[in-house]
């Protein structure tokens, strides 16, 4: 049984339908495909696993705090704590605290220190900058002779601060220039001075958590500046893994916002935190987490004077909206990211100085809308996606309690190894979350215990039940075997908040309850399952209209339809024709969920009105200095070629006179776009290979 009327049907006919559902189909296919790749990279499907040092606290901030007059250090210190900030990063420079070989001047630290832990935060601390005695090169960040010099200096910083400091941040932005002393950056010579230092700080702090650098964004391939996800993945090609806890990237939204999902090398945005990610992922470091040193927009006064940012530039409520929602996404959709320390409370620059376009306070100390943006963002007593261990280090030594948000009522006691049930019946825990499912994390062994785990007020939907409700069984299947596990107890929710009652019953001194993981919103399956069904529906049915129409054709069937689709439409037919084509390249150029790229339409147009004048061009002068134009341009946008190969298809049978000869146009495009990337990839070759220099400025964080 084929289709009504399939004998009455010309193989022509039946060949462009055929052609026409095949494209269709794959079209819809590789869209979809697309905007799932764009719209969910970076995501963890299902229950995210144990990360240390990620979740909240997510957003601290960066102060300048060393050399700064001690009343207005006390100050700022108490108003970024009635912000909500619990978290800050402080730079302390090698260079003041080790002047010379043989002195130490801990004044200044000491007192930094007394302030922050006076205050009630917790530092991260930022060491770099070699003194002049110790110096490779004459610069205020550049790197030392002797990499065994700066790690002296790290391990004696930490044999004194390591009962008030956690987390150790080794240098900052050693892939610029001007990271590295003015000197072109070096991995290797990096790597070296990290494992020097690492092992220097963890023999005096066993405790010690310790940071890469923070690794600035930008597009360059060396020698003078490298990018941030090149320069990672030359530190893992080198071995230094072991020697960090934690990468820090610096994701700056430059011009576009936080919902601008492009991941690519060659943009600059919020989500170029991923690219680090995958870095991490493809050397199987995924079990550590990603930080935000430094991220945010710029936002200058109005009428300013001083000098432009390098950073973009956007208003002050754009600002503090965008604040927001990067906050929200990364909640979201986020679990691997850590603590993000915006730029900055105020920055240590002179007035005309664009840093301060990113500051929370005006230089009269005024707060702006972005002070504002970061308190509603600061508390997260709300559990989103990602993993939480069921204790948390507390305050300087006072041991392990539970994390901002968990309410446990009853015995329970704490400490590295999570929460332990008390032996008196009635030890609970509630608790917020926001996603689509929970899971716990328990430590099951040879006893007999359970958890009775209620969400929303009814009974965990993943667990058994009896009289009494859902329970998870805490025994291990042999009784004997002590594992620990993680095990879904609610899948299947509506993205939003939910609360979880916990009610345990025995199970004292087995340290029952090691976490909990919350799950996030994933692709619909529904509708990736409607347009995979329609996609080989198309493929199918034009597949089949294909192989029969070419099996009853008397001619070559392209000769065939181009000259069909040619009689029929005709010149003018043809423009239209490839009109509609061109305003489906510009459709598909939008990025998913309505964000266009930016500046792709302008080039679009570019393209379009230059390979229209070489097509009409009536001497070949012109027609050279069109194609010359043309060949610059698609040398910069090598992709759009394949747009303009599209467009021209159409006029096929209406080639372009050229030295007694004709051409079809959309051969000579892609001969065109050919010839572009070759000479494309050849120059970001010679890029690599000659670099910017010293002198160029790089397009970088702070």
């Amino acid at each position: 049984m084929g289709f009504p009327g399939q004998g009455m049907m010309r193989p022509v006919v039946r060949i462009g339908i055929g052609w026409l559902c095949l494209s269709l189909g794959l079209l819809i296919l590789g869209l979809t495909g697309g905007i799932l790749r764009a719209r969910w990279r970076g995501t963890i499907a299902g229950f995210p696993p144990p990360i240390p040092w990620s979740g909240e606290p997510r957003v601290g901030l960066n102060l300048y705090l060393f050399g700064q007059n001690p009343e207005d250090r006390r100050q700022d210190l108490q108003q970024v704590r009635g912000l909500g900030i619990s978290r800050i990063r402080v730079f302390f420079p090698w260079s003041a605290i080790q002047p010379t070989r043989d002195r130490w001047d801990w004044s200044e630290a000491d007192r930094v220190m007394a302030d922050i832990r006076a205050a009630g935060l917790e530092p991260v601390v930022v060491l770099g900058g070699s003194p002049v005695w110790a110096a490779r090169r004459i610069g205020p960040m550049a790197p030392p002779l002797d990499p065994g010099d700066f790690a002296r200096f790290a391990g004696a910083f930490a044999a004194r601060y390591g009962s008030w400091v956690r987390f150790y941040q080794i240098w900052d932005e050693p892939n610029l220039t001007i990271g590295w002393g003015g000197g072109p950056p070096d991995p290797a010579a990096y790597a070296t001075l990290l494992r020097a230092a690492a092992a220097a700080i963890r023999a005096a702090d066993p405790d010690a958590v310790i940071l890469l650098a923070g690794l600035a964004p930008t597009v360059e391939q060396g020698p003078w500046n490298l990018a941030d996800w090149l320069f990672l993945e030359r530190l893992y090609q080198l071995g230094a893994r072991e020697s960090f806890d934690i990468v820090a990237a610096k994701p700056y939204g430059f011009d576009t916002g936080p919902e601008d999902r492009r991941v690519d090398p060659e943009v600059l945005n919020f989500s170029r935190a991923i690219l680090l990610r995958e870095v991490m992922v493809r050397y199987g470091d995924e079990g550590k987490p990603l930080w935000a040193s430094h991220w945010g927009w710029n936002a200058l006064p109005p009428g300013w004077s001083g000098r432009p940012s390098i950073w973009g530039q956007v208003d002050e409520a754009t600002q503090a909206r965008y604040i927001r929602e990067a906050v929200e996404r990364v909640r979201r959709e986020w679990p691997w990211m850590g603590t993000m320390f915006l730029e900055s409370w105020r920055p240590d620059a002179p007035p005309d100085d664009p840093r301060w376009g990113f500051a929370m306070v005006d230089p009269r100390g005024r707060l702006r809308p972005a002070a504002e943006a970061l308190r509603a963002v600061a508390n997260g007593a709300v559990f989103t996606p990602g993993y939480y261990p069921a204790a948390i280090p507390q305050a300087e030594g006072s041991g392990y309690g539970p994390p901002p948000g968990a309410q446990y009522e009853g015995a329970w006691r704490f400490s590295t190894l999570g929460a332990d049930i008390g032996r008196e019946e009635g030890d609970r825990l509630r608790f917020t979350f926001e996603g689509t499912g929970l899971a716990l994390r328990v430590r099951r062994g040879g006893y007999r215990a359970h958890l009775y785990v209620s969400v929303d007020g009814q009974p965990a939907n993943r667990l058994p039940r009896d009289a009494r409700g859902a329970y998870l069984i805490l025994t291990s299947p042999d009784y004997a075997t002590p594992e620990v596990v993680t095990v879904p107890v609610a899948e299947g929710l509506p993205y939003g908040l939910h609360t979880v009652r916990i009610e345990a019953e025995r199970g004292w001194g087995q340290w029952a309850l090691v976490g909990w993981s919350i799950a996030g919103v994933g692709p619909d399956p529904l509708r990736y399952r409607l347009a995979l069904a329609l996609s080989l529906l198309g493929v199918g049915i034009g597949g089949w209209l294909l192989v029969t129409g070419l099996a009853r054709a008397r001619r070559p069937p392209l000769q065939e339809i181009l000259s069909v689709i040619a009689h029929r439409l005709g010149l003018w037919g043809a423009w239209g024709l490839s009109g509609l084509v061109y305003a489906g390249m510009w459709w598909i150029s939008l990025e998913p969920w309505g964000l266009r790229r930016a500046g792709e339409v302008g080039w679009l147009g570019l393209g379009l009105a230059l390979s229209g004048l070489f097509y009409l061009a009536p001497r070949v002068a012109l027609t050279a200095l069109a194609a010359l134009l043309l060949l610059m341009v698609l040398i910069r946008r090598p992709s759009l070629g394949l747009a303009l190969t599209a467009f021209w298809a159409p006029f096929y049978l209406y080639p372009k006179p050229f030295f007694q000869k004709a051409f079809p146009m959309n051969e000579l495009m892609l001969l065109l776009t050919a010839a572009a990337w070759i000479l494309h990839r050849g120059i970001r070759w010679g890029r690599g290979k000659g670099g910017a220099g010293p002198g160029s400025r790089p397009i970088a964080g702070c």
